[in-house]
Order: C-alpha cells, then sequence, then structure tokens
C-alpha cells in the first residue's frame, strides 16, 4: 500500500510540475486547460486573473543590433457583471517602441464545451496621449458573466537599458502572475527590487550560453542571465482615497540595467549615478558659460564623488 500511495504522489506532483511550467500558445488552448486554470479560484470577486504571464529579453539581429521584446499573456475569469470591464483592454508604451502579435480571444461555455471567439482588427484603435507616449485600446467580443478572455501581444523597443516593470498585483484578485527577465552578460543587470507588500513565492536566477552571428561566419559567445519569478493567490490592490500613486504601494518588481559592454565598442552607462548626474550638468553649463562652483558650495560632502 505504502509502494502504491508513492508512485500515485510522485504521479500528481509530476502531473502538477508539468501543468505549471507549461506555456500557452494565443487561441490554442484546450478545454481542459481552462478548466485547470479556473481551478481553485474564490468567486467573491467581479472577476479573477487566472495567469498573468510575461517575459523580457534582449535578443541580437544582424539587421538591428540588439533590441528589447517584452511578451504578454493574460486570461481573465469574469464572475460578475461589474467584471465585464475588464473586456476592454489598455496598451500604454513609447512613440520609439512597437506593439505587434496583437490577439484577443473570448471562451464561453456552451454545453459542455467552450466556444471561442477571436476579436477583430476593427475592434483595435491606437491614440496619441502625449507628445512620446501612446495608448492602444482593444475589446473583446460575446463577453458575458461566466467568459474567459486571453489576450496576448509584444512590445519591441531600442532602449537597450529599459526591463518593463512587472506588476504582482492588479484590482483584481490574481491566481498567479509570473514574469522571466533574459539579459546577456553584455548587460550589467543589478539585483531585482521588489516592492508592495505580497511577496514573491519564487524568485529563481539561472544562466545558460548563447550566441549571436555578426556576419558571415563571424560569431560572439555569451551568457544569459537569467531570473524567474512567480507570485501566487494575490488579493487585489485596493487604492486608499489619500494615495496620489499606486506605483510605490503595488507588489511589483523592477529590473535595472546600468551598463552596457560590446566587444570593441566603448561602454554605455544607463544608469544615473551623482558623479555622472554632476557631469551633466558641468557640461551643460560649460556650453552655456556658467560656473557649476555654486552647485558645489553647498552640497554635502561627497555629494559629487564620481565613485558614489
Amino acid at each position: 500500500m505504502r509502494l502504491i500511495y508513492f508512485a500515485t504522489t510522485v504521479v500528481l506532483l509530476l502531473i502538477t510540475n508539468a501543468l505549471q511550467s507549461q506555456t500557452y500558445k494565443p487561441g490554442r488552448i484546450s478545454d481542459g486547460q481552462l478548466r485547470m486554470l479556473e481551478q481553485g479560484i474564490s468567486e467573491d470577486a467581479s472577476a479573477v486573473v487566472l495567469l498573468d504571464a510575461g517575459v523580457s529579453r534582449h535578443h541580437y539581429t544582424t539587421n538591428t543590433g540588439f533590441e528589447v521584446e517584452f511578451r504578454h499573456h493574460c486570461f481573465i475569469k469574469i464572475l460578475s457583471e461589474e467584471g465585464l470591464s475588464k473586456a476592454n483592454q489598455l496598451i500604454y508604451y513609447w512613440d520609439k517602441e512597437m506593439v505587434g502579435s496583437l490577439k484577443a480571444f473570448t471562451y464561453n461555455l456552451e454545453g459542455k464545451e467552450y466556444i471561442q471567439t477571436k476579436m477583430q482588427k476593427d475592434a483595435i484603435f491606437t491614440e496619441e496621449i502625449s507628445k512620446n507616449r501612446l495608448k492602444k485600446t482593444f475589446t473583446l467580443p460575446k463577453v458575458k458573466v461566466g467568459s474567459i478572455i486571453e489576450f496576448s501581444y509584444t512590445i519591441s523597443s531600442d532602449r537597450l537599458g529599459y526591463v518593463r516593470r512587472w506588476n504582482f498585483q492588479s484590482d483584481i484578485p490574481v491566481k498567479k502572475s509570473t514574469y522571466k527577465v533574459m539579459v546577456p552578460d553584455y548587460f550589467i543587470l543589478k539585483t531585482p527590487q521588489f516592492s508592495g507588500y505580497v511577496p514573491p513565492t519564487r524568485c529563481d536566477r539561472s544562466s545558460e550560453g548563447g550566441a549571436i552571428t555578426l556576419g558571415g561566419s563571424q560569431t560572439l559567445s555569451y551568457i544569459n542571465q537569467i531570473y524567474h519569478v512567480e507570485a501566487n493567490n494575490i488579493p487585489a490592490f485596493i487604492k486608499a482615497p489619500y494615495l496620489s500613486s499606486s506605483k510605490n504601494f503595488i507588489s511589483s518588481v523592477y529590473f535595472e540595467i546600468s551598463e552596457y559592454r560590446f566587444p570593441n565598442q566603448m561602454a554605455k552607462v544607463f544608469s544615473k549615478t551623482w558623479g555622472n548626474i554632476h557631469a551633466a550638468y558641468r557640461k551643460s553649463e560649460k556650453r552655456i558659460g556658467v560656473s557649476a562652483n555654486w552647485r558645489k558650495m553647498d552640497a554635502p560632502s561627497g555629494l559629487f564623488n564620481n565613485n558614489s
């Protein structure tokens, strides 16, 4: 009996681990996978995020060099009339970034099967909200109480020093939130910083080898730095009336790239220190003929030290 119990436990653990590590292709999820996603959720909320998955990776192409690609994939279950607002989704991005591969699907249970409805392109709108900031809005079709909605997209950018901040929390409960960051060791990646009150349930760091082709037969090898952070069963973030911004209180993770060092090229510094801020001031003031001595007069000792 003990042997049978042990074997059964091992099989269940293997199945659970496989399901947890499973990735879904947009629009290609089975009925069984949908049912697995919504297992164990509380129906007290208006809606619940079943899975929120993000990946940020720096990758190299011979035409453009390094660029950053962010991929976002999300499933939400609608539980009440109030939750129907989740059919309307937003993507904020900068003017030099490109949003691509935007797909969205609604799943409604009819009888014993989920029927999929795909979002059409005429449901997507782009709006300029400031000089350098844009917004895409899209509305999923045939959403009703009980629906599961799915959406995914990518954002490509040449801002090599920028890794998107990841929020584990939302204004509705989140069953599982996972974020993976992959950065070649040409980039100096600082230890991730967490904010908020919900601790991650997983924070793994690993590495793997890779190579880039520069042209012809010339290749360069590198080590890919990989961070994988995850949180489970996250309560909804309730914004207090006195909060002007929830950014510093919502549970999230932030990655910072301090420097870029590529072979045979000058290093590029992304992080701002008091030293390079002061150097920038000195450069601008020299250009307009103003002395910077007054700035240093009342500054605390060591404030403008290049090593700070």
